[in-house]
């Protein structure tokens, strides 16, 4: 059943809703989010003892926090609180946002994804911890580090759509379009394996990159 909706393009996010999210990001200002790194890592233990099991509901995998881990990471927010008063607002957006479900392209768009692909909705916390750069955190920070990283893509700004796929058009001037994708998905792969899905999850994840790779290799 998963493989089969996987297949299915689904339509575009709907302006509206497109609208709805922009309006929340401006009704919830903070000139700084990002979380001590002490903070981020024992939020990120919680998840890691999860076995994460997206579920199929319509067009979307989603994926929630069960209510022992919501209550463990709901404590470490309020401790770090406590002995961080000066801060609170930050704390208190956390807190009330830590397990938001926030769309997420499996493909992400700023490496040219389609926006009609089959997404996941997962937590704020499991997605983005917040804070181009950071060392660890949510899938966002993860993939931006191994993009850093790779020698292939070096001189390229992690997030940066314009610069991405200039690069990507200069490796189809050169005849290396479809290696040049191949690492990509790679990177993508490692990324899922190495944050937040366990193994049994990688299965509906994989037939989903291999869609996008073949739809990126083959358009011109």
């Amino acid at each position: 059943m998963v493989e089969e909706v996987l297949k299915t393009p689904s339509p575009s996010l709907p302006i509206t809703a497109k609208d709805a999210v922009r309006q929340w990001l401006r009704e919830t200002p903070l000139p700084d989010r990002t979380l001590p790194h002490s903070v981020r890592q024992a939020m990120i233990a919680e998840v890691r003892k999860l076995r994460l099991e997206p579920k199929l509901e319509g067009m979307e995998l989603v994926v929630r926090l069960p209510d022992a881990t919501r209550v463990a990471i709901q404590k470490i927010l309020g401790d770090a609180k406590t002995s961080e008063p000066e801060r609170s607002k930050v704390y208190d957006w956390w807190l009330a946002n830590f397990d938001r479900g926030e769309l997420h392209h499996v493909w992400p768009k700023w490496l040219l994804g389609d926006e009609g692909q089959v997404c996941l909705r997962l937590p704020r916390c499991i997605h983005n911890m917040t804070g181009v750069g950071l060392d660890d955190g949510g899938f966002h920070q993860r993939l931006n580090a191994l993009f850093a990283a790779s020698d292939r893509f070096q001189g390229i700004r992690a997030e940066d759509k314009e610069a991405f796929g200039e690069a990507l058009a200069a490796a189809t001037q050169e005849g290396t379009r479809a290696r040049f994708l191949a690492e990509v998905q790679q990177l993508l792969l490692e990324t899922y394996s190495t944050t937040m899905m366990d193994p049994g999850v990688l299965g509906p994840l994989r037939t989903m990159l291999e869609i996008e790779l073949k739809r990126l290799t083959e358009k011109t």
